[in-house]
């Protein structure tokens, strides 16, 4: 290191001696000069020579470069110009984009650096179509006897094309649309088969583009199109569709199934034979055929299904008896049942027929059924229960018993209300009582009614009480004769007075009235002849029965009645007479009718009270309330039924307004009971229940 110093500092003293630097100017100089010289500027030549050829559509790229050049650059088309969609980069010299336009485009470039432009360079860029390809590859295949259609689709060149066979055939019914490139036509039987065949297509450019494509077409044999229907009348469920015996699908009412066939295939198509419903089990649904042969004239099945309805019978009380007829029937058939009158369950239990309760909650009357399908369920005999009363008195007859509605008031009663005993207690006007006379049961099962008497001794009572009391009276007269008394200086008293009930008790006399008066008789003789002291005997009066009151040997009962008017009601319909009318050519009758006149009792229904105590009693009345009724009048209506029509009453009916009783025999009041308007009531005259007044 030291020694490259030291050679260092040799240099430099040796350079700064006058010979070291001038000879160092010198150097200097003379370097600078060839440096700095300037050379002969020589213009530049532009590369390549030519271009590259686009295409339409298709991103173009290609660079200018040109030598000797001193930068910077500046590049430029003098005259021409580039295929449109390209642009020259100023800068680079660069060439880019898009062609857009087919053709060959000639242009001049310049380029211009520090030391000036260059000569101008003439180029050609060749933009090309885009070439021609078929978008459609393959071909749908083709059936004997049906339409065809097939559009051949190219891209690339310039339309308008024109299309050609240039190889190979067509099916035939088959041609080929040079415009449109369509292939289409009907391909008769017998054409089946594979075709191979070549399409050219041209295009309209200046110079024609070309290509071409070879197809594959099969033509299969002949095939028809059938269409299976299931008609709407299948409402509900669905059924499964056969192809000689094969299931292929499930239809509902209303849809359809479309099946292609060849043209000498005639299959067979069938259907479930039924269908049930989904949402009852009561419902269900036939077809009206099961089974169609389609060929290629008869295409098409349709298969239509009719309702049906399972009607049930029944009763009401169940189980009373057992109704025959429930089956399945079509909608608007007739079923017939017919239920017995009447049912004795036992001696004291029987039911009677009111109505029929039908599907669709109509009521028919009549025991034998005879009803037109119209909704699916159960037709049900509906029965009224009746029970006994039975009434059993040892004395007396019994008024009452019998069969009644259950759920009714049954009245009964005893007549006469009293009886008289036998024997000495009877000779002496013992009586025999009921422990009630009426009586009213709700009947809501058999009842039986005993009826209990019990004895009134009363009147053996009074009159042995009057023969012991006298008697006691003789034998005090006896023993006062036989032995008197000795007078005393007082004074006598009054002589008593004995009180004799002379002939039978009143009317309304009762048992405990005559032990009263008994006591008193009693009380008063014992008052008065017993502080006698033998002077004289009583004075003995008869008293006989008040004025105006007649003995008798009974008590009758208390005569108050009182009606009340509750409201005006109506019975059921019911028959009067019935006429088969034979067809008539001369009215034009065809069939044969019924002719029937139907009957309704209009009624008052009052509300009657009567006192049950006996005549002459003190107090209030004992009121017992019954219902009865007064006929009004009777509506009849005469109406005509074909021979499979229901007989049903009149309706609507201007009585249809009023209430519906069931009213039995016994509780009819006679005419002569009634209120003085006796005349027949007309419907203006009909008084609803929220008017009626009180009688």
């Amino acid at each position: 290191m030291k020694s490259i110093l030291g050679q260092s500092q040799r240099h430099l003293k040796w350079a700064a001696g006058w010979k070291g630097r001038l000879l160092v100017t010198f150097l200097v100089i003379f370097l600078s000069t060839l440096f700095f010289a300037t050379p002969a500027a020589a213009a530049p030549t532009i590369f390549p020579s030519t271009l590259p050829s686009g295409q339409v559509g298709v991103l173009y790229s290609a660079t200018l470069v040109a030598a000797p050049i001193t930068p910077p650059t500046t590049w430029a088309i003098t005259s021409g110009s580039l295929p449109p969609g390209l642009t020259l980069a100023a800068a680079t010299g660069a060439i880019s984009g898009t062609p857009t336009v087919a053709g060959t485009h000639t242009f001049f470039v310049q380029v211009t650096d520090a030391t000036g432009p260059s000569p101008q360079q003439g180029f050609s860029i060749t933009i090309a179509e885009v070439p021609i390809t078929f978008t459609t590859t393959t071909l749908l295949g083709a059936s004997e006897g049906t339409s065809y259609t097939q559009y051949i689709i190219v891209s690339g060149g310039n339309s308008p094309y024109t299309f050609s066979l240039v190889s190979g055939a067509l099916p035939s019914g088959l041609t080929l649309d040079a415009t449109n490139g369509i292939i289409l036509g009907t391909p008769p039987n017998g054409s089946a088969g594979t075709y191979v065949f070549t399409i050219q297509v041209t295009d309209s450019s200046t110079t024609p583009l070309t290509a071409q494509r070879s197809f594959s077409l099969v033509v299969e044999a002949g095939y028809y199109q059938s269409v299976i229907m299931v008609s709407v009348t299948l409402s509900a469920g669905e059924t499964s569709i056969y192809v000689d015996g094969i299931p292929v699908a499930t239809l509902e009412g209303g849809e359809t199934l479309t099946r292609s066939f060849a043209v000498d295939d005639e299959p067979i198509i069938t259907v479930d034979a039924m269908v049930s419903s989904p949402a009852r089990s009561d419902v269900r649904y036939i077809a009206d055929e099961d089974e169609i042969v389609v060929d290629e004239d008869n295409p098409d099945a349709t298969f239509s299904y009719t309702t049906e309805y399972y009607i049930d019978l029944s009763t009401n009380p169940a189980q009373i008896t057992t109704l025959t007829g429930a089956d399945w029937f079509e909608v608007g058939e007739f079923i017939e049942a017919t239920a017995p009158v009447q049912i004795d369950e036992s001696t004291d239990t029987q039911y009677r027929f009111a109505y029929w309760l039908l599907p669709d909650g109509d009521e028919d009357v009549n025991e034998d059924l005879d009803w037109r399908v119209t909704a699916p369920g159960r037709a049900t005999a509906t029965y009224d229960t009746y029970y006994l009363l039975t009434v059993t008195s040892a004395e007396g007859e019994v008024d009452g018993g019998g069969w009644y509605k259950a759920g009714t008031a049954a009245d009964w009663g005893v007549d006469p209300p009293e009886a008289s005993m036998s024997g000495l207690f009877g000779f002496l006007g013992g009586k025999l009582e009921p422990a009630s006379a009426t009586g009213s049961e709700v009947m809501n099962a058999p009842r039986t009614v005993t009826v209990s008497w019990s004895s009134n001794y009363t009147m053996p009572v009074v009159y042995i009480s009057l023969f012991v009391l006298a008697l006691i009276v003789a034998a005090i007269i006896i023993y006062r004769r036989l032995r008197p008394p000795k007078p005393k200086p007082v004074a006598a008293p009054a002589p008593p007075t004995i009180v004799l009930i002379d002939g039978k008790l009143g009317p309304g006399t009762t048992k405990e009235q005559l032990v009263d008066q008994f006591k008193q008789l009693l009380q008063k003789y014992e008052d008065e002849v017993g502080t006698s002291e033998g002077e004289g005997f009583p004075e003995a009066k008869l008293i006989t029965a008040a004025p105006g009151v007649a003995p008798a040997k009974e008590a009758a009962v208390c005569g108050h009645t009182s009606k009340k008017l509750l409201r005006t009601v109506v019975g059921k319909w019911h028959k009067t007479e019935e006429e088969v009318v034979p067809p008539d050519k001369k009215t034009g009758t065809k069939g044969i009718s019924i002719k029937t006149i139907w009957a309704r009792d209009i009624y008052k229904e009052w509300e009657v009270s009567a006192c049950s105590l006996p005549q002459g009693h003190s107090g209030n009345h004992h009121v017992t309330t019954t219902k009865g009724y007064t006929l009004e009048d009777t509506v009849t209506e005469e109406l005509s039924y074909s021979a499979k029509q229901k007989t049903t009453p009149p309706k609507p009916h201007f009585t249809d307004e009023l209430p519906v009783v069931d009213v039995a025999p016994h509780q009819i009041i006679p005419s002569d009971q009634d209120t003085p308007d006796d005349e027949a009531i007309t419907p203006d005259e009909i008084i609803p229940p929220d008017q009626a007044e009180e009688d």
